[in-house]
């Protein structure tokens, strides 16, 4: 990467222009030609072309193959602004009520007493602290997302850690919650666990750019867990709806409804982001793949003019 840089410095002002003077030839910030000289970005194929006509160059004298090769790695997944925009409010809006959830239950937990009655004080201690930790490690990862897109540089290394972070939650909520209740409920935790570890090296493995090369298996992944979460949400309504639980609990079921719906569609919308993540890398690592001549045929997805507004 640092060698397209230097040949990009080299042929700017060999050309004598400043970055500025280039930045608005090609309709981008200066920001945007500092990162390319520097190493730390990379412009879309492109635009690549345009500023070897501009510079008085050619592309296979600008680009090497090792730059084409990395450039899906270095770059943000998603460079579409409007497309970076939803990204961002996906995440600002699972952030919200995750820690709105966190002061809720730590307000509930003091109020409370940490447990009112002797013998039940250390289970609700434990109990509470369990939900309070669980909510406290999603909220960090909604805000790491936020952070990260705010500042344009979720690139897939990065991505794959918030992917990783995500189901690392419900395993550490799985082994928490899950294993401490009945029989039955442990089985089905611990094949949920399997599920999970298996999904976190499937979207390590992805993002991180090691062996796996399509996106399949992380559709799989995004199914699944889509799947997973509507399913136990329709059979907590249709346990509502049946009336089979006892009274006293009738207004907590309610109540659980209503914030699982929410969770619901907060948790579909990231699994549905992540997936056209998987998709977006999938085309640049494609388009990477191919020599400069083929590649600079093909433009990336994403209008040109976005592409080039977003580096």
């Amino acid at each position: 990467m640092a060698e397209f840089g230097e040949n990009l410095r080299k042929a700017r002002e060999k050309k004598g222009i400043t970055q500025q003077t280039l930045a608005d030839q090609i309709y981008v910030t200066r920001q945007a030609v500092s990162r390319w000289e520097g190493g730390s970005r990379y412009p879309d194929l492109m635009t690549a072309k345009k500023l070897a006509a501009l510079l008085g160059t050619t592309l296979d004298e600008l680009v090497r193959d090792d730059d084409l090769h990395r450039l899906p790695e270095v770059n943000p997944v998603i460079e579409y602004p409007l497309t970076k925009r939803i990204q961002t409010a996906i995440f600002t809006a699972c952030l919200v009520p995750s820690l709105m959830w966190v002061v809720w239950y730590i307000i509930s937990w003091v109020s409370n007493g940490f447990g009112t009655v002797e013998e039940q004080s250390l289970w609700r201690t434990f109990s509470m602290g369990k939900t309070v930790l669980y909510y406290g490690l999603l909220t960090a990862l909604f805000a790491y997302g936020v952070y990260m897109s705010v500042k344009d540089n979720l690139t897939p290394r990065i991505f794959s850690v918030i992917a990783g972070v995500f189901i690392l939650e419900r395993v550490v909520n799985e082994l928490l919650f899950d294993m401490t209740f009945a029989t039955e409920q442990v089985l089905y935790a611990a094949a949920l666990l399997t599920v999970d570890i298996a999904a976190l090296v499937i979207m390590l493995l992805y993002f991180s750019g090691r062996r796996l090369t399509g996106p399949k298996p992380v559709y799989a992944v995004s199914l699944f867990y889509i799947t997973e979460t509507l399913v136990v949400w329709a059979a907590r309504i249709r346990t509502v709806l049946k009336g089979s639980i006892e009274q006293e609990l009738m207004g907590y079921y309610t109540y659980t409804l209503l914030g699982g719906l929410l969770r619901v569609f907060l948790r579909v919308s990231l699994l549905l982001l992540l997936a056209y993540m998987a998709r977006e890398l999938a085309v640049k690592r494609r388009i990477g793949r191919a020599v400069p001549s083929q590649a600079g045929e093909i433009p990336p997805s994403g209008s040109e003019n976005s592409q080039n507004d977003a580096c």
